[in-house]
């Protein structure tokens, strides 16, 4: 394989050592092997098997748009002389110690910590004293990482839902690769939902994933107050592997965000509407303003033929709308997937207002 080097992984499997992503390991100085192979130990380009606990029957290979687009314009614009950055995106809950303690071993020039919006949904007695505990965190951690030399960004969602964590994740790495850098996200220091949130995004944008090991857990206010909920003695780093989520391509993700905004079923005229304004080919005719009514019928089948063959049925096959005749009408809804893959793609902007500059 041009451009890669032959390796062996701790499970003994042999692969291959991705160019690019070895450059990205040594950048952050941490250890990884990525290795490409079929079930069964048969190698394969496009397959990615990691090293700790994933079987390869769950692997999915697939070369999303997502990425083609970020790699291109990464690519252009370190051929325009840009200078790479290396960014963490720190999603973060009560933790002190695996947000600032693997800075020990790794380089950073900016990071996102992302942490909790005030919001109604939480203003109960008990919801705004812990808003106020992790205020705390927010605080001693950004001011750690400015006296370490790191800019930091902070970026406030509701971080008990899902959708937002990966919406806000999934907003920030397009920037970041078009400005040519190098992006990680630390998936330990914030609570599981989260965690699982942010590790999606990053999956499904191709970025560094990494877990930093607890040598032990507070038991007292004073551990708690000095160190987070985990103690960090020797700062062990483990690197995720990824694996490629399949995702919608460009026109389909842009029809699931917009009936992610307007929150109810879309009348295939609608839909009709948005894929003009994206210039799709075949739509640009408006069948309701042509007179002939032969014709019209002609146009308006056509589209409909076009749109349901190439978009809603690819869709709704991988469970993300529904369809629902209504009279003569078709009308188009989104399930959870759909708004997960929505959220996720990175086409949806950060909430406005949600993000606040500390230095």
């Amino acid at each position: 394989m041009t451009g890669a080097r032959r390796m062996s992984g701790k499970s003994g499997a042999k692969g291959y050592i991705s160019k690019s992503y070895c450059s990205r390991a040594a950048a952050t100085e941490l250890p990884c092997w990525h290795a490409r192979e079929k079930p069964g130990g048969r190698r394969a380009s496009g397959t990615m098997t990691p090293s700790s606990g994933y079987s390869a029957s769950r692997l999915m290979a697939a070369t999303s748009y997502i990425l083609i687009t970020e790699r291109i314009a990464r690519g252009a614009y370190m051929a325009r002389g840009g200078i790479e950055e290396i960014v963490h995106i720190i999603p973060l809950g009560y933790e002190f110690d695996r947000a600032v303690k693997p800075f020990e071993k790794m380089k950073a020039h900016r990071a996102y910590v992302i942490t909790i919006a005030d919001s109604p949904k939480y203003g109960t007695p008990k919801e705004l004293g812990m808003n106020a505990r992790q205020r705390s965190y927010d605080d001693r951690v950004t001011s750690t990482l400015r006296a370490q030399g790191i800019r930091v960004t902070l970026v406030r969602v509701d971080i008990f839902d899902i959708l937002e964590v990966m919406r806000a994740v999934s907003a920030l790495i397009p920037s970041e690769y078009a400005d040519g850098n190098t992006v990680l996200i630390n998936m330990s220091a914030c609570g599981r939902l989260t965690s699982i949130g942010a590790t999606l995004a990053g999956m499904v944008h191709d970025v560094r994933i990494y877990y930093v090991r607890a040598d032990e857990y507070s038991h007292t206010q004073s551990d708690e107050t000095e160190h987070g909920l985990s103690i960090i003695r020797d700062v062990q780093v483990w690197t995720l592997s990824n694996f490629q989520l399949v995702m919608p391509d460009t026109i389909s993700l842009k029809i699931l965000i917009s009936l992610c905004g307007k929150g109810q079923q879309m009348r295939t005229k609608e839909l009709f509407d948005l894929l003009r304004i994206e210039k799709v080919d075949g739509y640009d005719e408006v069948f309701d303003d042509i007179e002939d009514r032969k014709k019209k019928r002609s146009v308006q089948s056509r589209q409909l033929m076009k749109l349901d063959k190439t978009i809603l049925e690819k869709l709704e096959k991988n469970g993300y709308i529904t369809k629902e005749k209504k009279g003569r009408n078709l009308y188009v809804g989104i399930t959870e997937s759909g708004k997960y893959a929505a959220h996720i793609c990175g086409m949806m902007p950060l909430q406005p207002g949600s993000v606040r500059e500390e230095c």
